[in-house]
């Protein structure tokens, strides 16, 4: 398949998420952004979408980010997720943000 609707149809076990990643990373072509836990987090966290549906908030950001930045705003997000949502609390995403921006206000180590 070279296409995310053709691996999502095809390939068992494969969903929107993980077809949009491959075709984005592997072909370079792209299709959609895939939206995970740290994708949907910081959607809706920063009001970018009114859904914690993986879909709608997928359909929500690609209404108005740039198609020729769907390939590396996943990458971006999870990213930065992996980094700072492990020590912010629920409904704090912000307040991490802005702790990291004055080292001397965080308890990060890092």
């Amino acid at each position: 398949p070279n296409t995310a609707s053709e691996m999502i149809q095809h390939l068992p076990g494969v969903g929107p998420k993980m077809a949009f990643l491959v075709v984005n990373i592997a072909f370079d072509k792209p299709e959609g952004i895939g939206v995970d836990t740290h994708v949907l987090r910081f959607c809706f966290e920063l009001g970018w979408s009114t859904s914690k549906n993986p879909e709608v908030a997928r359909k929500q950001l690609e209404s108005w980010l740039p198609k020729s930045e769907w390939i590396r705003i996943n990458l971006i997000m999870v990213g930065l997720g992996q980094q700072i949502q492990q020590k912010a609390e629920k409904g704090k995403l912000l307040q991490r943000l802005e702790e990291l921006k004055e080292p001397e206000k965080s308890d990060a180590k890092n």
